[in-house]
């Protein structure tokens, strides 16, 4: 005997069916367990209309969402996805002059100079603001976390109170140590004649080092100037860094400008936009340099490791220069001595004065132009293969469990609630798998927990792995479901939404810029479809009797 249709036993859950028909369906109900899953499905969303019905205020009924609507949002997607391309294209493949390639946004140099601009701007006109909201969420987490932790213990173990009290007061009184001196001002400065005997953090508008400092120094300022000694390392932040001094340990610096016209013993680990080695300065170290624009005119002992836009090298480097750039000109004064190894996109991206001296050999290696994925008929292939599994897959699923293929979202709010499930499903479950291993691992090592038992995170891990991967299936019938939508009073339909949907998000999954955003959504979207469903229709709640 053929299933009835849904409306059907929307009628019979409805008690307004004869006995006769109502005879013929109970029949039926208890041969055929997909029939008897809807049948429940059913009865568990007249439960919740039923519960959300004894709210006083009356809520008007969602407008019905139409497949043309979607249809039409659909093409205006990718119609706008198609323009961004063709003019991030456009711009990204325009030449400019010379001189005005730092404004292109979508060029090495335009994307130094952006990002160089807003660090330093966030550093001069908003680090207190930044460091001061990241202290207080920090310390207002942190009192949440201890006040918790401290109210549990004591309603559980009401002596803890003694405890706690006493280790509060120790911490009150404790003093903090002298592992270093923390200077902050408006200018801090290090006078020609003073010596530091322990490590420099320094914070102000300019820091002055003319002294010396025999520890390290680490500086956070829009100006640092080093003219005395360090001894130790140095580490800066700052928008501009000059270095004319000694150091005799390493240098990472940060900032906007930098200048080195001193000595550096070990390594310079330099990231600027622009960069200016003098001639009479010496790095005895390596060179790692991530800079904008660089002028290397002094000697650089080991090593010259470089990511610029554009670098002019007229000093000498001991050992072997490698680089990736857009232009590299060794100079009539440079001295190599040893390879020269560059990455580039364009032949002449090297450019090699007569008068440079290179002790070994030259290479060039061009990037080839990546094809693009859509020009490539495999492509296409293994896109249609993966629809065919996850089709085969959600097919499977809905033979086995068809009470979670019957989710309608039909308001912003459902989609919203639905979301924010999938969130808590997408991070909860790993950080909680993670914590759950850990625990057991210590447990097991304490108490001899079989091993077996470890495994349990594991297979946690494993079954959120599926749910992410199948969360497609969820979202792509929804979608389907949308646009082909079953006559009235006959079930819904399944294969030909699914298939539909599936190519549908597919496609989105493909789309420049806002694919992987996509992508993400439909995780969110399809896990809490999962989890909701599997809650509604496998843990139902129990119906209130009236009093």
């Amino acid at each position: 005997m053929s299933c009835f249709p849904e409306l059907l036993y929307s009628t019979y859950l409805d008690a307004e069916l004869s006995a006769e028909e109502r005879r013929a369906v109970e029949s039926h109900l208890e041969d055929c367990p997909r029939c008897r899953a809807l049948v429940e499905s059913l009865r568990a969303e007249n439960r919740f209309l039923a519960a959300a019905l004894e709210e006083p205020e009356e809520v008007a009924a969602p407008a019905p969402t139409r497949p043309l609507d979607l249809v039409w949002t659909a093409v205006a997607v990718l119609a706008a996805a198609a323009g961004l391309q063709v003019a991030v294209n456009w711009v990204g493949g325009a030449s400019a002059p010379t001189g005005m390639e730092w404004l292109n946004p979508l060029s090495l140099s335009g994307q130094m100079n952006l990002l160089f601009g807003t660090l330093f701007y966030l550093v001069r006109e908003g680090a207190t603001m930044l460091v001061s909201s990241l202290t207080a969420i920090s310390i207002l987490v942190l009192g949440l976390l201890i006040v918790g932790a401290g109210l549990l213990l004591v309603r559980r173990r009401p002596t803890a109170l003694a405890v706690l009290v006493t280790l509060a007061v120790m911490l009150g009184l404790a003093q903090p140590g002298a592992a270093l001196e923390r200077r902050k001002a408006t200018n801090v400065i290090i006078a020609q004649n003073e010596t530091l005997d322990d490590t420099l953090v320094a914070f102000g508008e300019t820091v002055t080092v003319d002294g010396t400092v025999t520890g390290n120094l680490i500086a956070f300022a829009k100006r640092i100037v080093i003219n005395g000694t360090v001894k130790g390392d140095v580490l800066t932040f700052a928008e501009r860094v000059e270095m004319g001094g000694r150091v005799e340990g390493n240098v990472m610096s940060a900032s906007q400008f930098l200048t080195v016209r001193g000595q550096v013993m070990q390594s310079l680990h330099g990231f600027a936009n622009i960069m200016e080695v003098t001639p009479e300065s010496r790095v005895a170290g390596d060179g790692i340099l991530f800079v904008n624009v660089g002028q290397l005119n002094g000697n650089i002992g080991r090593d010259l490791v470089l990511m610029s836009s554009m670098t002019d090298l007229r000093g000498s480097v001991g050992r072997n220069v490698l680089a990736g750039v857009d232009r590299l000109t060794l100079l009539s004064s440079a001295r190599v001595g040893g390879d020269v190894k560059v990455y580039c996109k364009k032949k002449d991206a090297l450019h090699v004065d007569p008068g440079a001296t290179i002790t070994g050999k030259t290479e060039t290696v061009v990037a080839k132009p990546k094809e693009s994925r859509f020009a490539q008929p495999k492509f296409y292939g293994q896109q249609a293969l993966g629809i065919g599994i996850v089709f085969v897959v959600g097919w499977l699923l809905y033979w086995l469990f068809p009470a979670l293929f019957t989710a309608e979202l039909r308001t912003a709010g459902d989609a919203a609630k639905t979301v924010g499930v999938g969130f808590l499903g997408l991070v909860a479950t790993p950080i909680a798998a993670c914590v759950l291993g850990i625990v057991l691992i210590g447990i097991g090592a304490l108490a001899g927990v079989p091993l077996i038992a470890t495994l349990i995170p594991v297979l946690a891990i494993v079954v959120w792995l599926l749910a992410v991967y199948i969360s497609k299936i969820f979202v792509a019938l929804l979608f389907g479901r949308a646009l082909l939508r079953a006559p009235a009073g006959q079930p819904a339909r399944f294969a030909l939404p699914l298939l539909l949907g599936l190519v549908l998000v597919i496609v989105s999954f493909h789309l420049p810029y806002v694919g992987k955003l996509f992508h993400f959504l439909v995780w969110l979207l399809g896990l809490g479809i999962i989890l909701l469903q599997t809650y509604r229709h496998y843990w139902p709640r129990p119906t209130r009797t009236a009093a």
